[in-house]
């Protein structure tokens, strides 16, 4: 173990692609289970350490599935009209969301959507 605090080095991005720096100098970014954790004590032993958790086993057994595949996001061609507007609504709804808007002033948008259609 050694005496002083462990830091960051970029060659540790090189040497392992998916260990990026974390918020500070002293931790590390697992980019396979989005975890932070120090290296301030050794960050080889503190790599393997974070390897053996629960949590990163279950992120890599989560992602290596099919869950991670882009065809699983896409709407089939041949989806129902009640999938599609589904679709529809949560997109408006996220649009709403992430443009900081109220429902209310988008209320107007939707009647003139929908007559235009």
């Amino acid at each position: 173990m050694p005496k002083h605090k462990c830091k960051f080095h970029d060659g540790y991005s090189n040497k392992w692609t998916f260990i990026k720096q974390g918020r500070s100098c002293f931790e590390a970014n697992y980019g396979v289970c989005n975890c932070t954790f120090s290296i301030e004590h050794g960050w080889k032993s503190d790599i393997k350490q974070h390897i053996e958790t629960v949590k990163h086993k279950s992120s890599v057994a989560f992602t290596s599935k099919e869950a991670g595949k882009i065809t699983n996001f896409l709407i089939k061609k041949n989806a129902d009209e009640e999938s599609k507007i589904i679709a529809t609504e949560v997109t408006m709804a996220f649009h709403i969301a992430r443009h900081h808007q109220s429902f209310n002033s988008n209320d107007y948008e939707c009647t003139t959507t929908n007559s235009i259609s």
